[in-house]
């Protein structure tokens, strides 16, 4: 996992990160858990009214995220990873906690 622009294709496994939204005013920074069990594949319509495979995941299902909702890759810029998180329970539940450990 990179610091820039979020990638999908990075996410191979659940990570703490520091996030900035591109929707929102620069400086306003969220902790959460990126998880590839909540990316969903879809589609998509671009500005010439194709239709196109995307992919987006959903922010706030993880105990401690400080932003939720839907977002597109796009609009996820990664300030710091703070490592590896591991679930200490059911991931189902939001209740769960989260272990952090530092990546090598």
């Amino acid at each position: 996992m990179n610091i820039g622009q979020l990638n999908l294709d990075e996410l191979d496994k659940p990570y703490a990160a520091v996030v900035q939204l591109r929707t929102q005013p620069a400086g306003v920074l969220h902790q959460v858990i990126l998880r590839p069990d909540k990316v969903k594949q879809t589609m998509r319509t671009c500005s010439m009214g194709h239709a196109h495979k995307s992919a987006i995941i959903i922010l706030g299902e993880s105990l401690g995220d400080e932003v939720f909702g839907w977002q597109h890759p796009e609009n996820i810029f990664i300030v710091a990873v703070l490592g590896a998180a591991t679930p200490k329970g059911d991931t189902t539940l939001k209740s769960t906690q989260w272990e952090v450990a530092p990546l090598e």
